[in-house]
C-alpha cells in the first residue's frame, strides 16, 4: 500500500495489454521450478478498476496464466493517480489470497487424507 488517498476517478492503466502474453514462458518456468507434490504455486493477476475499458482485452490476453479470478474492483480500492491498492483494496486482496490458500489446503486434505494441521 502506498501512502496516497483512495482514487476517486478512473485512471488509465499503464500496462499495454499486448505485453501480457510475453510472461507465458516465465509463468510456466516458475510453476515447473517451484511446484512439488506438496507445494502448490499460485500465480495471481491483479484486479483492475471497474472503469478500466481494457478489462476484456486483459482477460483474453491473461487467460490461462493466473490462478485467481480476474476481478474488477471499485475505484476506491486503488491509490489516487496509481493502480496500487489503497487500504480498502489491500484488505480485500489479502483476504482473497487467504481464502485461496485455505481452499487449496482443504482440497489437499481431501486428497491426502487430512495430513494438514487443523
Amino acid at each position: 500500500m502506498m501512502p496516497l488517498p483512495p482514487e476517486t476517478k478512473c485512471v488509465v492503466s499503464k500496462v499495454d495489454p499486448r505485453s501480457i502474453r510475453r510472461w507465458e514462458d516465465s509463468v510456466k518456468t516458475f510453476r515447473e521450478k517451484y511446484s512439488t507434490a506438496k507445494t502448490q504455486v499460485f500465480i495471481d493477476i491483479s484486479p483492475v478498476a471497474v472503469c478500466d475499458k481494457n478489462y476484456g482485452y486483459y482477460a483474453a490476453q491473461a487467460a490461462g496464466l493466473h490462478d485467481n479470478p480476474f476481478e474488477r474492483l471499485p475505484i476506491g480500492y486503488f491509490n489516487q493517480g496509481d493502480m496500487h491498492f489503497s487500504l480498502a483494496g489491500s484488505e480485500y486482496i489479502s483476504r482473497k489470497a487467504g481464502e485461496q490458500i485455505l481452499a487449496a489446503m482443504r482440497q489437499s486434505d481431501k486428497v491426502d487424507g487430512g495430513l494438514h494441521a487443523k
